[in-house]
């Protein structure tokens, strides 16, 4: 079976507000604050947004947060700030870490697909060695298409090589409807503890593996 993984949230930390809060530390940031700033910023990663053209890899930063500044009016030097600190926030979950673990035991080909700006999938290639357990996967920006375009779920296919039905896991609803309009077999990730169970009442969960803790 082909198991496919999405990476932000499901593999690895991405916490907006956490984010704000650590990289502009000078502007004391509350919580309310920086959900508010992060609404502004990143506009929910709808298809239209800046950071979604950023993720098709259709802008570089410096033009991202020329763009970003122009429709929210925050400082350039700030966004600047903001971008840089990413690689360092997006760290690697053990508990998801050790779920690839786990799969790559069974009789499964391990893939991802990700929306991901090209330096952070720069880094998370160079910085990762449970990256070797992927046979292979597609990152946005390398492609030039985003989820949920159904165009981007086809490209995977065609990487697969295989017309069996695969599983893919995303925390986002819209990728999730779109996975399975495209014919996928999906599970909605809330944790990698709740992946495994469903993992397991497919089969696609080695028996024997080492149980993830919630």
């Amino acid at each position: 079976m082909d198991i496919i993984f999405d990476f932000g949230v499901v593999v690895f930390r991405w916490e907006p507000v956490a984010l704000l809060q650590t990289a502009l530390p000078e502007m004391r940031l509350s919580d309310r604050e920086a959900q508010k700033a992060a609404s502004e910023i990143f506009q929910g990663h709808q298809p239209d947004a800046d950071w979604s053209v950023f993720d098709r890899g259709a802008v570089q930063p410096n033009e991202l947060c020329a763009r970003i500044s122009s429709r929210t009016g925050w400082p350039v030097e700030a966004l600047s700030r903001v971008l840089a600190a990413v690689p360092g926030h997006l760290t690697p979950k053990a508990e998801s870490v050790q779920l690839i673990e786990d799969c790559a035991q069974g009789p499964h080909q391990l893939f991802y697909l990700s929306n991901m700006p090209a330096p952070y999938a720069d880094h998370i290639d160079a910085s990762y060695s449970f990256m070797s357990r992927f046979l292979a996967g597609i990152y946005s920006s390398r492609v030039g298409m985003i989820k949920p375009e159904p165009e981007i779920f086809s490209a995977l296919d065609a990487l697969r090589g295989s017309h069996e039905r695969p599983v893919f896991i995303d925390d986002s609803l819209a990728n999730i409807q779109a996975a399975r309009a495209h014919g996928w077999t999906t599970l909605h990730y809330q944790s990698a503890h709740q992946i495994a169970r469903e993992l397991e009442k497919i089969g696609a969960f080695p028996i024997g593996a080492p149980h993830i803790m919630e």
